[in-house]
């Protein structure tokens, strides 16, 4: 948590994926009385009929960072306000359809980037 601050030295600018699942919530399964923390639907050995794992579990994302953890919000709605101890200076983000490990090597991302780099006062 972090507290608003009026006058932010630095606003970010963050890149990040959004067009592949990627966990965003972890789930506990027991199995004779040990705990397996499970973070893709396909890992969990007995689930429940009627549960639908992948819409609970999984978000947009580059596979490994959810794109509402990459933009610090406890909600992908737009109309659901920031919380107010949840400071995070966004200037705007850029997504690309992209694996994490894959990001910096994008044409996109690399384009982007440079043109945020020159352009920058």
């Amino acid at each position: 948590m972090s507290v608003k601050n009026d006058d932010p030295a630095e606003q970010l600018i963050v890149f990040g994926g959004d067009c592949h699942q990627t966990p965003a919530r972890i789930l506990i399964e027991d199995i004779d009385n040990e705990s397996f923390v499970r973070l893709w639907p396909k890992e969990i050995k007995a689930p429940l009929k009627n549960i639908d794992y992948e819409a609970l579990m999984l978000e947009p994302g580059d596979g490994a960072v959810s794109k509402q953890s990459l933009l610090a919000k406890t909600s992908l709605d737009p109309l659901q306000p920031r919380h107010q101890y949840s400071y995070f200076p966004l200037q705007y983000a850029v997504m690309i359809c992209e694996q994490h490990s894959r990001l910096p090597g994008n044409i996109t991302f690399q384009d982007n980037l440079l043109h945020i780099l020159l352009t920058k006062d």
